[in-house]
């Protein structure tokens, strides 16, 4: 279809079809406007701004707190996904297995173990640094054995041990870094091995019955499937351990009635204490 256009003032009249532009005739008004017969749109400026889609339905962080609350010790991805309501599969966005998720968790653990108070003496630091350790085991059981596991996962307490470290050295401990290191590393040292002597010897272990030994189930196996001949050898590589616990029950049943790990440690610790104080 085609229509007579101009002519006015003189000029010739032209014939223009239907719908085309009639500064250029051979060009629609479609194509000039950049749609095609299709009707879309060929320049189209291309989307700007975030993309879209759903939302992550959990976080690192939340992962993290899941595995800490079925214990260290023993959780697996699957426990974290299911306790979390994702697939398995889905933790990979936020961790690179299990090991990733073990050190996580450490990094969490160390870096929320509160240090004492600046403006103490550095003796009531180291004390009060002793406490808060023993405190944090306390809440997580599984951590000394995953520390003792994972020594890699030193690299995390560089940034809490060196303020900690800091602040003794302003509180008077003498003898430079490497003494006031020396004697941080040896109270922790000393704290982890006697929580984790509070938990194998002292009944608060898993899979004990209560008196700090293992179960047997009816057929004489015990609770990890050795039997009874392999029991008797892991009882006597702790028989040092145990004569040792006989004589200081003894001793704490006349002269120390509140006789504990925990009491132990802080007798520990103020033997440190006094050999810094010392000099040594």
């Amino acid at each position: 279809m085609i229509y007579l256009e101009g002519g006015g003032d003189g000029a010739p009249a032209r014939l223009v079809p239907a719908g085309s532009d009639p500064a250029d005739p051979g060009r629609t008004n479609r194509e000039r406007t950049g749609q095609g017969r299709s009707g879309q749109g060929r320049t189209t400026p291309a989307r700007v701004g975030k993309k879209t889609g759903p939302k992550p339905r959990f976080t690192v962080e939340e992962v993290v707190d899941a595995a800490l609350d079925i214990g260290i010790g023993s959780f697996t991805l699957a426990d974290v996904a299911r306790r979390l309501g994702v697939a398995t599969s889905a933790l990979y966005r936020v961790v690179d297995g299990r090991d990733a998720l073990v050190d996580l968790c450490l990094r969490r653990w160390i870096e929320r173990v509160p240090m004492p108070d600046p403006s103490l003496g550095w003796q009531d630091q180291l004390r009060a640094f002793a406490d808060a350790l023993w405190e944090a085991h306390a809440g997580n059981p599984g951590m000394v054995a995953a520390m003792i596991d994972r020594p890699q996962t030193v690299q995390h307490v560089y940034g809490p041990l060196a303020e900690f470290c800091r602040a003794l050295d302003a509180a008077g401990l003498e003898g430079g870094p490497g003494r006031i290191a020396f004697a941080v590393d040896f109270v922790a040292d000393t704290v982890h091995m006697a929580y984790l002597g509070s938990q194998r010897y002292g009944g608060a272990g898993r899979g004990t019955d209560g008196q700090g030994t293992e179960g047997q189930d009816a057929e004489g196996q015990d609770a990890d499937g050795r039997g009874a001949d392999a029991q008797r050898d892991g009882d006597a590589e702790a028989g040092g351990e145990e004569v040792l616990r006989e004589y200081v029950e003894g001793v704490g049943a006349q002269d120390e009635p509140d006789w504990s790990y925990r009491t132990w440690l802080r007798r520990k610790v103020e033997f440190i204490v006094a050999g810094l104080e010392a000099g040594l």
